[in-house]
């Protein structure tokens, strides 16, 4: 089957500005890159504006480009991946977020994870959580089978957006079993002075080991709005599961953009 006009002129302007050889125009010290208007695109393509505009569209929803309404088109800065070992140890501080545990490799230790509220001063280098949000839902079938419990049954929701450099880097969000988490901090939409690690050992509930769980698909309204993507970008979401000796106590999904993130696993030669 043929392929469409539109796209052939995407794959083309996708290879020509991988290799820089579309001319750009600069708008001024620190601004993105803008590409020629339509109708020089058009002309050059043999093709109409209603055609470009349409290949356009195809590599802004591939996070390339931001079209801006009366202004046209610009080229993305593509992040530099952060590299996240899985096999790290939970590092837990006190005052630190409950569910931070995945730091991206070389983090200073003055990028731990704190609470920001709207009247806080965050460091500018600080990653740092826009808020917390705690409620009880009624488990869906694929948080049931991670934790053990029946399908609707409710659990303790923790969302948590974090942030690096004041960009969104990782959402949080996590589920407690309600026989565990009742009348816990864990119900509660704020820092808690212990990590959930070390308010779950308090109530005798003692973490054993983990199972990560690692998927990919398209973004929900939720992340979209968190990550604040121009384009349709996947995401990349981790699923860890916190069993104690009687079974899960805890599942945390570390949800990030597939773009800024690059997961690795080390095991030792036996």
């Amino acid at each position: 089957m043929a392929t469409a006009k539109y796209q052939e002129i995407a794959d083309d302007l996708r290879e020509r500005l991988g290799e820089g050889m579309v001319p750009l125009e600069n708008e001024g010290r620190g601004e993105r890159h803008k590409l020629p208007g339509e109708k020089e695109l058009a002309s050059e393509y043999q093709a109409s504006r209603s055609t470009i505009r349409l290949a356009l569209q195809v590599l802004a929803n591939q996070g390339l480009l931001e079209t801006r309404h009366g202004l046209g088109t610009y080229l993305l800065d593509r992040p530099v991946p952060r590299i996240v070992p899985l096999d790290q140890e939970e590092d837990w501080r006190r005052g630190e977020h409950a569910e931070g545990a995945l730091k991206p490799a070389g983090a200073p230790a003055s990028a731990q994870t704190t609470a920001r509220f709207q009247d806080e001063t965050v460091p500018p280098s600080a990653e740092t959580t826009a808020r917390f949000q705690a409620e009880t839902v009624p488990a869906t079938a694929e948080v049931a089978g991670y934790l053990g419990v029946a399908e609707g049954d409710p659990v303790i929701l923790r969302r948590s957006r974090l942030h690096i450099d004041r960009k969104p880097w990782c959402l949080v969000v996590s589920y407690y079993p309600m026989d565990i988490a009742r009348g816990t901090d864990l119900e509660k939409a704020r820092r808690t002075h212990a990590s959930s690690t070390q308010v779950l050992a308090g109530l005798g509930h003692q973490i054993v080991r983990y199972t990560d769980t690692i998927s990919a698909r398209m973004p929900d309204t939720i992340e979209l709005g968190f990550f604040r993507t121009a384009g349709v970008v996947p995401v990349i979401i981790v699923s860890r599961t916190a069993y104690g000796e009687q079974g899960p106590l805890r599942l945390t999904r570390y949800i990030y953009r597939a773009d800024q993130v690059r997961l690795e696993h080390h095991t030792a030669a036996r």
